[in-house]
């Protein structure tokens, strides 16, 4: 190597160097903080319109941040497990106000902590029922047709029917939306039903809907929990324990009306039996 050589390959160097480091402090930078905290409302099979839900939530949120003491906050509003499962995997909310089948579902695959529970006042997850036009009985429907959008198995065998039934005993029909489950047990597409409370009460709105008539019913349920997902900040997660039980009766009074929903703290304890039931 000559002695020319050096100087040019020295700048050779240095320059690679100018061009490779901004790269690399690029690579190293933290990524950004999240603008405010996040709430995941799903309440799973819901009878109504999500965009005109989504409204109600976004208020109940906000009222929510006052109380506690949040500089903002915003709630996603979903009716569907796997929307929720995705959403989670993209944006990692904080918080969630969950439906009960779907916290026991998901509790062990998102670490999810119990802060409250959220009493639905209007129905939907408090109670559930076999309906039918024609049969009298629970076991006049047993082997018959059944049709039914609460596709989660497990919690309708092991949580909701106690010992009275499993789905195995009828000829389940999937009808995948609230409405659909009504109409079609209505118009005498299955011979019975698996319905909620939310949708018995929709019923009373549906032509023909006043000739269905509950043939069992189950224990009454916790409809939704509170939960704080592993990524919720500790001082967060505090506040809003503290606060919780507050909401409904003070800042966020008129948004819990609007939603019919009631803020209680809760804790595991509150919802043991129903995971040892389910097996989470």
């Amino acid at each position: 190597m000559t002695s020319s050589t050096l100087p040019r390959r020295f700048a050779a160097l240095c320059l690679t160097a100018l061009v490779a480091t901004p790269a690399v402090a690029a690579a190293q930078e933290p990524a950004p903080a999240k603008a405010g905290i996040d709430f995941l409302v799903l309440r799973e099979n819901a009878t109504g319109s999500a965009s005109a839900a989504q409204g109600y939530i976004d208020d109940l949120v906000a009222a929510i941040a006052r109380t506690v003491g949040w500089d903002s906050a915003s709630g996603k509003y979903v009716t569907r497990r796997s929307t929720a499962e995705k959403y989670v995997a993209e944006h990692k909310p904080d918080f969630g106000i969950i439906s009960l089948s779907a916290y026991l579902a998901l509790k062990g695959k998102y670490d999810l902590s119990v802060l409250g529970k959220a009493d639905i006042q209007s129905g939907g997850g408090h109670q559930f029922f076999v309906v039918s036009k024609n049969q009298i009985s629970l076991a006049g429907c047993k082997t018959k047709s059944l049709g039914t959008n609460h596709s989660d198995k497990t919690f309708i065998d092991k949580v909701v029917s106690g010992d009275d039934f499993d789905l195995s005993d009828f000829e389940v029909e999937d009808t995948r939306r609230p409405v659909k489950t009504l109409k079609a047990v209505i118009g005498g597409d299955v011979e019975c039903a698996l319905i909620d409370d939310a949708q018995l009460m929709e019923l009373q709105h549906l032509d023909g809907g006043l000739e269905i008539h509950p043939v069992w019913s189950s224990a009454a349920l916790p409809p939704m929990v509170v939960v704080a997902f592993p990524g919720a900040d500790a001082k967060a997660r505090k506040g809003l324990t503290t606060a919780l039980g507050s909401v409904c009766e003070g800042e966020g009074k008129a948004a819990c009306d609007a939603t019919s929903i009631k803020l209680v703290t809760a804790g595991e304890a509150d919802l043991a039996e129903y995971e040892k039931a389910y097996g989470s």
